[in-house]
């Protein structure tokens, strides 16, 4: 009857050193992709779809989320449409374009940020302007990003 009792609290020894590791391996694999500015674009036959834009920094999100709202607020021509200090989440619309931005956090000091935007048939693209976005807040962070091919 020991021995049953003994492989449980092996286990769960086990799992409590290896959890840590297994943390430090994700900080890494984040700092490996961090300040990389990543783009997708997708869109349906009539032209109409969503364009996003991703970085990893390494700053805590508050931070990113507040540095991103200072940002959005100098331009006149975009309009906050909601705010969400909790999910650290901005939604704003410039004309019939809309865009989401979401800064999530991976840890203390580590932060996804993410900005879609919709796609509009038969307008220029925006995904110039979702990249620069994300430049602008990467520049405010004091952070060189660059940008994925």
């Amino acid at each position: 009857m020991r021995r049953i009792i003994w492989v449980p609290v092996s286990l769960l020894a086990l799992l409590f050193t290896l959890s840590p590791r297994a943390e430090a391996q994700w900080v890494m694999v984040a700092r490996a992709a961090s300040k990389r500015v990543q783009q997708m674009r997708q869109t349906n036959a009539k032209g109409d779809g969503f364009e996003v834009a991703t970085v990893i920094l390494e700053a805590p999100a508050g931070k990113v989320y507040d540095t991103a709202v200072a940002q959005l607020r100098k331009h006149a021509e975009l309009t906050i449409v909601k705010t969400d200090t909790g999910t650290h989440t901005i939604q704003f619309t410039k004309g019939d374009r809309t865009a989401t931005m979401v800064a999530s956090s991976l840890g203390p000091k580590v932060t996804q940020l993410m900005i879609g935007a919709n796609v509009v048939a038969g307008e220029p693209s925006s995904a110039w302007q979702v990249v620069d976005g994300v430049m602008t807040i990467c520049e405010q962070m004091k952070v060189q990003c660059t940008i994925e091919k």
